[in-house]
């Protein structure tokens, strides 16, 4: 089964569905002639959800406003690793019941986050895997990677496309006629940290819902992930080697031997961080004493000899006309 052949089995089944919802006309009046692609199929999700005005495109048995989707990431962008992601998301879904309500089990090897898909008025179960579709792309986009590696997916489809095609989306076979919709991964993974900004949330949900069949294809860069875990640390601590690979889901090795790769290292990325700190609270009005303390020198002396490392300047000296790039190994 290939892309193109993937791509017309749901075509079929989004415009039964627009058929139901008597939007099916001005739906295929938008698309054009042609083998189906996921480009193509992309384009007419996107005209369907603007047709139905719905962020589950009509599918839910209450109206789930525009919108809706892009409210629960917000409250789940700034959580510091993908377990208290999926906490956020469970309690966002308790309260809002026109959504389909999400609960998670974590075991020890595996975890299992599975969506209560009966709020659906879905009966070809087309609104199940868009479901999971959307928060496995999300989920695997919070934390840098086009997607999240899946043990297993579970649809309650009954009649689904050739088993094979959905390796082209989940990356994996589902096992089909579930009473849930569920993902099933590594419980590793929940230690995984959250890579993305707000900023970064508003242009992934420029691209919403064509993103639903295609990643963006690129990690966050190792550099930005690394910096984003230690710009994430608490005030005056410094985490571990150990403690930052196990957040990104790497190994010490692995994480210096790719920070190498790409020019740079854990040291270095930590000077960038605290050097970005140091002058922002001096521009703040901090003593040199307090960002001393706030940033985890043992003294004041030490502080000023690294801000002269970092900046060629003593911290009382530096100002706007007075930046260098820079330097490395700052002792602390």
């Amino acid at each position: 089964m290939d892309v193109p052949d993937w791509s017309a089995l749901v075509l079929r089944r989004v415009l039964d569905a627009a058929e139901r919802q008597g939007l099916a006309e001005r739906l295929q009046e938008s698309m054009g002639d042609g083998e189906m692609t996921v480009a193509g199929l992309a384009a007419v999700t996107w005209q369907w959800y603007v047709l139905a005005d719905d962020d589950l495109f009509g599918l839910g048995r209450r109206p789930v406003p525009r919108g809706t989707f892009r409210l629960v990431a917000s409250s789940i962008v700034h959580a510091p690793n993908l377990r208290e992601v999926l906490a956020r998301t469970e309690l966002v879904t308790a309260v809002m019941p026109a959504l389909p309500r999400l609960r998670v089990v974590a075991g020890p090897e595996q975890t299992t986050v599975a969506w209560d898909v009966g709020v659906l008025d879905d009966p070809d179960h087309l609104g199940a895997e868009l479901l999971l579709v959307f928060f496995h792309r999300l989920f695997g986009w919070l934390i840098g990677t086009p997607r999240i590696t899946l043990r297993s997916v579970e649809l309650p489809t009954r009649e689904p496309a050739p088993i094979d095609a959905y390796r082209v989306v989940f990356g994996c076979v589902p096992v089909i006629e579930s009473t849930s919709a569920a993902l099933i991964f590594d419980s590793s993974l929940l230690e995984v940290a959250v890579t993305r900004t707000e900023a970064d949330l508003q242009r992934f949900f420029r691209q919403f819902p064509g993103n639903l069949y295609m990643a963006d294809g690129t990690d966050v860069p190792i550099a930005a992930r690394v910096r984003h875990v230690l710009e994430r640390s608490a005030p005056g601590s410094r985490p571990t080697p150990e403690r930052v690979a196990a957040q990104l889901h790497l190994n010490v090795r692995a994480l210096r031997a790719e920070l190498r790769a790409h020019g740079t290292s854990l040291r270095g990325l930590e000077d960038e961080v605290l050097r970005h700190a140091a002058i922002e609270g001096l521009r703040q009005g901090v003593s040199v004493a307090e960002l001393a303390a706030r940033l985890g020198f043992s003294e004041p002396s030490a502080f000023r000899r690294a801000f002269r490392r970092w900046t060629g300047s003593s911290p009382g000296r530096y100002d706007a006309g007075d930046r260098a790039e820079p330097g490395t190994g700052a002792a602390r």
